[in-house]
């Protein structure tokens, strides 16, 4: 499938908003937790910060494909799959005040976790928003309806 956005790679760093709209259950794709289930996020994700965003390539692949696509900011990609574990834990309160009909997102700067197991990737996480974190998010939330499509 063809990106429609760029993905968190290419989100790292950056100041990223994200409106939660439902949560799925899959099937895992580690081999370790047969029968266990993990939870898929479909969000939409905008990127506020960092000046325009490379996608569409996979420069960490085997051959390495060069980014073809940029995104201007703010960036909304709409109907975003997250499966990253400790993000979609970050954003349930977000999706259980939406699902009243209030505006539940989350935002922070994009990075990493802790990494605790060897044989694990360190997990996506959200930093803490600061204050002018806040200002810009308020900024571009002036200028959009939260609950649009």
């Amino acid at each position: 499938q063809a990106p429609r956005g760029p993905r968190l790679q290419e989100m790292a760093g950056r100041l990223i908003m994200i409106t939660p709209k439902l949560t799925e259950r899959v099937p895992s794709t580690d081999p370790k937790r047969i029968g266990e289930y993990d939870t898929r996020m479909t969000c939409d994700v905008v990127i506020l910060d960092g000046g325009p965003c490379a996608y569409g390539g996979k420069p960490e692949g085997r051959p390495p494909t060069q980014h073809d696509k940029v995104a201007e900011l703010p960036h909304r990609n709409r109907d975003m799959y997250i499966s990253a574990v400790g993000i979609v834990s970050q954003c349930r309160v977000a999706l259980e005040k939406r699902q009243k009909g209030e505006a539940g997102m989350v935002l922070g700067r994009l990075g990493y976790g802790e990494q605790k197991r060897s044989d694990y990737s360190a997990p996506w996480l959200l930093s803490i928003a600061t204050d002018a974190d806040k200002v810009l998010a308020r900024a571009y939330l002036a200028t959009v309806d939260p609950f649009g499509n």
